[in-house]
C-alpha cells in the first residue's frame, strides 16, 4: 500500500487500421507508435473522498472512470478514496489516444493506491471499459515503442499485439493540430463505423504487405526513407478509405492543404493519426524536427495550430 502515486503517460500516434469488413474475421487492427512529451501526469493521494482536480473536461472523464472502476472491484478489494490532481493533459480528441491513456492512468493510480501497483494493462483496460477497437494505446501504454495490433475477433476482446519493436531513437515527430477542430469520438465515431461501406479484401491485403515488409523492417532496420514511404503509402490509402466519412484523406481542411506542402520540402512520411485532426511528420532528427517548426509557423494553414515536436517512446507509463 502506498500513500501517493505519480502516473506519466505518452501518446498514441495511430498510422490506420488494417481491417473493417464483415469478410474479414478480425476486425480494425493496425499500427502506430508511442511518444512522449506530450502525456498525462496524474498524482493520486489518499483522500478522505474521491476528488479529482485540474482540467474541467478530462476531470470528467476521470470521474467517470473511477465510477466504472469501482463497479468492477468487489467491495472487499476497493481502492481507498483518493484524490487525483490532473498535472497535465492530452489534448481531446485530436487524434492521440487521450481516452485510453487517461482511462489507464486512472486505473493505475487507483490500482497503485490498493496495492496493485503490477496488475497489466488488459485488465486495467478493461475495469475502466477501454480497447472497444483499437489495442494500440492499451499495449503502448504497458510497452511503448512502435505496435501491431491484430485486430478484434469478438466485441469484448481487446485486440492482441502480434508486432512490437524498439522506434529509432534519433527520429521526431512534428504534430500540426488545428486548434478549431475535433475528430469523431463516442457516438459520432459509432455512427460513422455503422454507416460506412466495407474494407474491401484487396486494400487489407495490401495494407498488411505495407505493414509487414515495408514499415516494420524499416523500423527495425532504422531505414529512414524507406519508413517514411510505407507511412505515407500506409496513410494514403486508409485515408482515401476513410475520405466519404470525413472530409477527404485528412479531416481537416487545412491540413489537406498543408500536407503536399510539406511533401515538397522533401518531408514524405505524413499522414494523420486516428480520426484527427493532428497531422504527424516523421523527421530524420531533431534539428530537421525544429527547422520544419520554424518553417510551419508561418505558413498560414497552420495559424490556428499548435505545433509540437517530440520524441518517440520506447518504454510503458511510468509510476512513482
Amino acid at each position: 500500500m502506498t500513500d501517493e502515486v505519480v502516473v506519466e503517460t505518452g501518446a498514441r500516434l495511430h498510422f490506420g487500421l488494417l481491417a473493417h469488413s464483415p469478410q474479414i474475421s478480425r476486425q480494425f487492427g493496425g499500427a502506430g507508435v508511442m511518444v512522449s512529451g506530450i502525456g498525462y501526469r496524474l498524482r493520486g493521494t489518499v483522500a478522505e473522498a474521491d476528488e479529482v482536480i485540474g482540467d474541467e473536461i478530462a476531470a470528467d472523464r476521470v470521474r467517470r472512470f473511477v465510477g466504472a472502476y469501482r463497479e468492477s472491484i468487489p467491495n472487499g478489494k476497493q481502492p481507498p478514496p483518493c484524490r487525483i490532481n490532473l498535472e497535465q493533459v492530452i489534448p481531446p480528441h485530436a487524434g492521440l489516444g487521450s481516452g485510453t491513456q487517461l482511462g489507464l492512468a486512472t486505473a493505475r493510480v487507483l490500482a497503485a493506491l490498493s496495492g496493485e501497483s503490477a496488475t497489466p494493462a488488459i485488465p486495467l483496460a478493461e475495469r475502466v471499459g477501454r480497447g472497444l477497437r483499437s489495442g494500440l494505446g492499451i499495449h503502448g501504454f504497458e510497452r511503448g515503442g512502435f505496435l501491431i495490433d491484430g485486430g478484434k475477433r469478438s466485441k469484448d476482446a481487446v485486440a492482441p499485439l502480434v508486432g512490437h519493436a524498439e522506434f529509432p531513437s534519433d527520429w521526431r515527430f512534428v504534430l500540426v493540430t488545428p486548434k478549431e477542430f475535433s475528430g469523431l469520438s463516442g457516438s459520432a465515431e459509432l455512427k460513422a463505423f455503422a454507416e460506412m461501406a466495407p474494407m474491401p479484401t484487396g486494400m487489407t491485403d495490401t495494407l498488411c504487405r505495407i505493414l509487414l515488409l515495408q514499415m516494420m523492417p524499416a523500423v527495425i532496420e532504422a531505414d529512414f526513407d524507406a519508413c517514411s514511404a510505407a507511412i505515407y503509402d500506409f496513410g494514403r490509402m486508409v485515408g482515401e478509405y476513410f475520405a466519404p466519412t470525413q472530409g477527404g484523406v485528412f479531416a481537416s481542411p487545412a491540413m489537406q492543404q498543408l500536407a503536399p506542402v510539406i511533401c515538397e520540402r522533401g518531408y514524405t512520411g505524413i499522414g494523420q493519426t486516428s480520426w484527427g485532426p493532428t497531422l504527424f511528420v516523421l523527421c530524420r532528427d531533431q534539428p530537421h524536427a525544429d527547422m520544419l517548426c520554424g518553417e510551419l509557423r508561418t505558413n498560414p494553414n497552420c495559424q490556428n495550430s499548435d505545433i509540437r515536436c517530440v520524441k518517440p517512446m520506447n518504454h510503458g507509463a511510468t509510476i512513482k
